[in-house]
């Protein structure tokens, strides 16, 4: 597997799992973005994404890695930001374009390099 996209019922298995029960998806529920891509709308008011007392963006983090989803957030209305889901992908090793580390994986990169030189280099930049 090199990409796959994601289908209504794993996209809502995500939001299920991140906001503890489908009951607390937000009202809107979530939404198809086309091409294998969903989102939902999170009201950001108050704690926001934070990365601890109230560790939804460090559970959101974790998930992506421990499911291999890409997620991505957007700007939206005021007090709204867009979590975006796509693309199921495979492990490493492969092209950077089709696959998601594990979290040990993940955690280990950046522990060895942590200014993401590694980066850099792959995208032919300086070395830092």
């Amino acid at each position: 597997m090199s990409t796959r996209p994601l289908t209504r019922d794993e996209a809502e298995d995500f939001f299920a799992t991140f906001y503890r029960g489908k009951h607390h998806i937000p009202e809107k529920g979530v939404r198809d973005e086309g091409g294998g891509s969903w989102y939902v709308a999170h009201y950001n008011a108050g704690a926001g994404l934070s990365s601890f007392d109230y560790d939804d963006l460090t559970r959101l983090v974790f998930m992506a890695h421990d499911r291999g989803v890409r997620v991505s957030l957007h700007s939206s209305a005021p007090n709204y930001v867009k979590i975006r889901i796509s693309h199921q992908r495979s492990r490493p090793p492969g092209d950077m374009s089709t696959v998601h580390p594990t979290l040990e994986q993940a955690v280990d990169k950046w522990r060895e390099d942590p200014d993401g030189s590694w980066w850099k280099r792959l995208e032919g930049g300086s070395n830092g």
